[in-house]
C-alpha cells in the first residue's frame, strides 16, 4: 500500500525547540482529520518531508495516534512528537555478589557462582531530531576489572567466579581470597538470624539472640553461648560454655568440647567432654561424656549416655534432682564408667538396674 501523505500538504506543524532536542506540536494548532487513519509508515513519511531524520516506533505511534484523535482542535500545551537519543557515557565495571537476598554476601556455596565481574560499557552516539550526532563527553571505554583469585576460585567464563569449595570469600584491592572457615563478627546482622551454612563457622565474640542455624561442617564459639535451635553436623568447640535458659535444643552430629553447660538442651551423636560442670541440664550423649577437669561435676541435671560416662562429682544435695541413665551396650563391649563421688539423692539407670543412692559414695562398671 503506497503512502498516505500528499506531498506539499501540511497535515499539523511541528515547531523544533531546545537546540534540536525536540520536535512538539504547538499548542491550539489544528490537526487534520486524515491523520487519525494513518499507519505508523504515513506518520514516519509526514515526518522526512518535514525535514527530520528520526522515526517512531510502535510503541510511540499508539500513542500518538490516541493523543490526536483527542485533540484534533488542538493541544492544550505543546505536544513532543519526536524527542532527541542522548548520548550514553561509557560506564565502569563493577562488581556483583550474587548472593541470596538476605543471605551473607561474603558466604560461597561450592560450584555455586558468588561473584559476576560486569563489563564496563562502551559510549554510544546520541542524534537529535534532525539524525544530526550527539558525541558523549568521554568517548574512552574503561579498562575491566582483573582479579587474581587464590586457587579455589575459578573464573568460569569471562565474569563469573565459582569455589570449588564452600567458605568465605573477601576481595582485599584485585585479590580474591577464600576460606575454608566463614567467620562470623557481626552476630548481631539480621542476615545471622535463620542462615543454613555449607561450611565451619567460627563465632568471634557471643553467640547470642534468637537463631536459626544449620552448620554443615565445624562450629567454634570464642565467647559465651546463649542461643539455641542450632544444628552442628560437624564438631562443636565452645571457649566460654553454654548457657541457653532452657530454650530450645541445640544438636550436634559430631563431637563436642565445652568448658561448661548450664540450663542447656542439647543432643549430641558423638562424644561429649566439658571442663568444669554440666548444671541444671538436660544432655543426651550418643558416645562418651567425659568430665575432664575440676570440679568435673554432674549436677541436677538429667544425662543419658550410650558410652562411657567418666566424672569427678555426680548429683547434689540441694536444687533439682541428678538422673544419671547409661545404657547397655547393645553388642556386650566392655565399658567403663566412673564417678568418683555419688551424692545422696542421685538417680541411677545402668542397663535394666536403676536405684536412688541413699548415701554418698563412687560408682564405676568396673570389675
Amino acid at each position: 500500500m503506497g503512502s498516505r501523505i500528499q506531498s506539499g500538504r501540511k497535515y499539523f506543524s511541528l515547531r523544533v525547540t531546545n537546540g534540536a532536542m525536540a520536535a512538539v506540536i504547538p499548542k491550539g494548532t489544528p490537526i487534520s482529520a486524515d491523520v487519525v487513519n494513518w499507519s505508523l509508515a504515513d506518520l514516519n513519511d509526514y515526518l522526512r518531508f518535514e525535514g527530520f531524520r528520526m522515526e517512531l516506533d510502535e510503541p510511540k505511534f499508539l500513542a500518538f495516534r490516541k493523543a490526536i484523535r483527542k485533540n484534533l482542535a488542538g493541544f492544550s500545551d505543546d505536544f513532543p512528537v519526536l524527542e532527541a537519543e542522548m548520548p550514553v557515557e561509557p560506564l565502569l565495571g563493577k562488581l556483583v555478589w550474587l548472593a541470596k537476598p538476605g543471605a551473607p554476601h561474603d558466604l560461597v556455596v561450592r560450584d555455586i557462582p558468588f561473584l559476576r565481574a560486569v563489563p564496563p560499557s562502551p559510549a554510544v552516539e546520541g542524534k537529535d531530531v534532525y539524525g544530526r550526532g550527539l558525541l558523549p563527553k568521554n568517548r574512552e571505554t574503561p579498562q575491566r576489572i582483573h582479579l587474581q583469585p587464590d586457587p579455589e576460585i575459578i573464573a568460569i567464563d569471562d565474569e563469573h567466579y565459582v569455589a570449588t569449595q564452600s567458605g568465605q570469600v573477601r576481595i582485599e584491592g584485585q585479590k580474591l581470597r577464600f576460606s575454608p572457615t566463614y567467620t562470623v563478627t557481626e552476630i548481631g546482622s539480621p542476615e545471622f538470624t535463620k542462615i543454613e551454612f555449607p561450611c565451619k563457622v567460627l563465632v568471634k565474640g557471643d553467640l547470642e539472640g534468637t537463631r536459626h542455624w544449620i552448620v554443615r561442617g565445624d562450629l567454634e564459639v570464642e565467647g559465651h553461648w546463649s542461643s539455641s535451635d542450632i544444628t552442628v553436623y560437624g564438631n562443636v568447640r565452645g571457649r566460654s560454655g553454654v548457657h541457653t535458659n532452657m530454650q530450645g535444643v541445640i544438636r550436634v552430629y559430631g563431637n563436642v568440647d565445652l568448658p561448661f553447660v548450664q540450663m542447656t538442651r542439647m543432643g549430641v551423636t558423638g562424644n561429649l567432654s566439658v571442663e568444669s560442670a554440666i548444671l541444671q541440664s538436660e544432655i543426651r550423649v550418643g558416645g562418651e561424656l567425659r568430665m575432664r577437669g575440676s570440679p568435673g561435676a554432674v549436677m541436677g541435671s538429667t544425662v543419658h549416655v550410650f558410652g562411657n560416662l567418666l566424672a569427678n562429682r555426680a548429683g547434689s544435695d540441694k536444687g533439682r534432682r541428678t538422673i544419671i541413665r547409661i545404657h547397655d551396650d547393645p553388642d556386650d563391649i566392655p565399658r567403663v564408667s566412673r564417678i568418683a563421688q555419688l551424692a545422696q539423692g542421685t538417680m541411677m539407670h545402668v542397663g535394666s538396674r536403676q536405684w536412688t543412692v541413699k548415701e554418698d559414695g563412687f560408682f564405676s562398671t568396673e570389675t
